[in-house]
């Protein structure tokens, strides 16, 4: 064992508190280090938000009226909109415009990544623009224009029938029609909805029978209404270009199909475009132009031009594809018609067979040993003529829905029974039956 000196105590006690001097500096050093850091975030956080808060703008315009000799709107209220990339709406403002269609916003908050969405409503129409902050430096403009009934102020400048696909078995062509259209006019054409008479909306053809109809368009508002062989929309459009597109299938039967393309806003141009893998489809109404590569995918195209309003083509699609005879006898079997002639004419072979046999009056008979008849003579027998009679009058009161089906099945199946059971062999005795026109008299 070995003992420390007094002196040697006294280095240790020393060196003990220099280390824990040394700990206690370095945690208070850490602590504010830490608290610096976090007041200046929150300083820095404080004056961003104080920033974006003081960032504000003055928003002003004019709406003006693009009709010719038509005064500019006043009074008419402009609402504004402004959405955020991702935080959605952040601010909302309205304002009338002075006699002279201007108007102002105050203290808009500016963002970078903001929408600033304009909206005014004139002669029960809306008109708007979608702006960047970018677009807002100087003044901005909104046009409205006067409005008119009369359709003949749109024109179609291109209308494209695309074959999309055709189900071969059950006879279906799945299109899609492309049409671009232009109004010209200085004015906005507002369907009149209380006139239909009158015809001041956008009207489209269809193929006969056409079905699953899906439409799609660039003109807010408005409605799809059938008319006719096709249909309409009421949508208002405003001078310039749109576009309208709908998708739809229709039958077809044998190999070709023609029917009458209407164009009541007459076409520039109508087009019709087939997939290159349709080989065999084609028509003979338009004149062939180049092959057209869309996405990736090659077509054969027909066109013709110059379509005025009404106009319209007779169009004819050749070399449709008939479903395999496989098909068609699986369609033809699962067929609803199908079924309604072939029960009631299976039974009227069924009759006429009975009454074949009952016109006939063949005699049975079987030669016993003791050279009698087989039948008892207290059974009565089966009157055929008048179980078959019975049979038709049953179906022709089942046809006309004056019997219900379970008693109609089960009284038909007591007749025919009736009138094939005077005939079944299996209930002779004695020798095999042989066919005679006599009935065997006792000696």
């Amino acid at each position: 064992m070995s003992f420390l000196s007094p002196s040697g105590i006294n280095k240790i006690q020393v060196t003990q508190c220099f280390a824990i001097a040394a700990v206690a500096l370095l945690t208070t050093l850490l602590v504010l280090v830490f608290s610096d850091s976090q007041a200046q975030a929150q300083a820095q956080a404080q004056a961003q938000a104080q920033a974006q808060a003081q960032e504000t703008f003055t928003i002003t315009g004019r709406v003006i009226n693009g009709t010719e000799g038509a005064s500019p709107p006043e009074g008419v209220a402009v609402l504004l909109l402004v959405s955020g990339a991702d935080s959605g709406l952040i601010a909302t403002d309205q304002t009338p415009t002075t006699p002279d269609g201007r108007f102002e916003f105050q203290d808009v908050p500016a963002l970078g990544e903001a929408s600033y969405a304009f909206s005014v409503e004139y002669a029960q129409v809306f008109y708007g623009a979608s702006l960047s902050l970018d677009d807002l430096s100087g003044e901005i403009e909104l046009t409205v224009y006067e409005t008119t009934q009369d359709a003949s102020v749109v024109r179609v400048t291109n209308q494209v029938m695309v074959i999309a696909d055709i189900d071969e078995k059950n006879q279906t062509i799945s299109a899609i029609e492309f049409v671009r259209l232009s109004n010209s006019s200085d004015r906005t054409l507002l369907p009149d909805l209380n006139n239909m008479g009158q015809l001041s909306f956008l009207r489209f053809a269809l193929p006969p029978l056409a079905q699953e109809l899906d439409v799609g368009s660039d003109m807010p508002g408005g409605d799809i209404i059938p008319i006719g062989t096709g249909f309409a929309l009421t949508s208002p459009v405003v001078p310039g270009d749109h576009f309208v597109d709908f998708s739809f299938s229709f039958p077809y039967e044998g190999n070709e199909l023609s029917y009458r393309q209407s164009l009541p806003q007459g076409a520039k141009v109508y087009r019709l475009m087939v997939p290159v893998r349709l080989s065999t489809v084609g028509t003979d109404s338009l004149q062939p132009v180049d092959a057209i590569e869309q996405e990736g995918n090659s077509y054969r195209a027909w066109e013709s031009t110059d379509f005025q309003p009404g106009q319209g083509l007779s169009l004819r699609l050749t070399g449709l594809p008939k479903p395999s005879l496989g098909a068609r006898l699986e369609k033809s079997i699962s067929s609803a018609n199908f079924w309604k002639v072939a029960i009631p004419s299976a039974m009227g072979a069924v009759l006429a067979f009975l009454l074949l046999l009952g016109t006939l009056k063949p005699r049975w008979r079987a030669q016993s040993p003791l050279g009698t008849s087989s039948t008892s003579p207290n059974q009565a027998p089966v009157d055929r003529e008048s179980a078959i009679q019975e049979i038709a009058a049953l179906d022709e009161r089942f046809q006309q829905g004056g019997l219900a089906e379970d008693a109609y099945l089960a009284e038909r199946a007591n007749l025919v029974a009736q009138a094939l059971g005077h005939f079944d062999p299996s209930e002779q005795a004695g020798e095999p039956l042989q066919w005679d026109d006599e009935v065997p008299t006792d000696e």
